[in-house]
């Protein structure tokens, strides 16, 4: 794949990220956190935000984001059209030499979301991020530095391959929808 093929390639592949985040917000966030507020069964409701430890905050975004996100992402991996909802919007979908399975899902998915959760840990430790500056932590370097590498790799090799295509054998290509028959 040449040099404009693999930019148009990551310029898509970012398109479809932006679509699976906003209607993740849109689930997850908005819906499922608004709903915990509604009905009061939100953790934090009445409780002085610098009551809440770090340990707390990050096993609340854990159970109520992380998971939850990754779970669409295994879902949507595993499904027959190995796509996300964003990923059929762009009309992009995983190639393996057959299906991807559920563990070629999980593992695909545990990888792209590592910097994510790194970011995660970074402004839940020691002190939540709106007790404690978090922006001397090593870890959202990392994360950030991780981020850059994920989004830079496909423009370094000739396949577009990410990190996650490289570790599950996976490879990232064009949905062509098949000839419609004429009456």
């Amino acid at each position: 794949m040449i040099l404009f093929g693999r930019v148009r390639m990551l310029l898509l592949r970012t398109i479809a990220y932006l679509i699976d985040s906003f209607i993740l917000f849109i689930l997850v966030i908005a819906g499922f956190q608004s709903f915990l507020l509604i009905t009061g069964l939100h953790p934090f409701i009445g409780r002085h935000l610098y009551s809440i430890s770090g340990n707390e905050l990050h096993i609340w975004l854990f159970a109520s984001i992380i998971i939850p996100v990754y779970m669409y992402f295994v879902t949507m991996f595993n499904t027959r059209a190995q796509a996300t909802l964003g990923m059929r919007a762009a009309r992009l979908q995983i190639n393996t030499t057959g299906r991807i399975g559920i563990g070629g899902a999980m593992l695909r998915a545990l990888i792209m979301l590592v910097p994510w959760e790194l970011t995660h840990i970074a402004l839940s430790y020691p002190k939540p991020f709106w007790v404690a500056h978090h922006l001397q932590s090593p870890l959202l370097y990392i994360a950030l530095s991780l981020t850059g590498i994920y989004w830079l790799l496909p423009l370094l090799n000739l396949h577009g391959k990410s990190i996650h295509d490289f570790i599950t054998g996976t490879i990232i290509i064009r949905w062509h929808m098949p000839p419609t028959k004429k009456p």
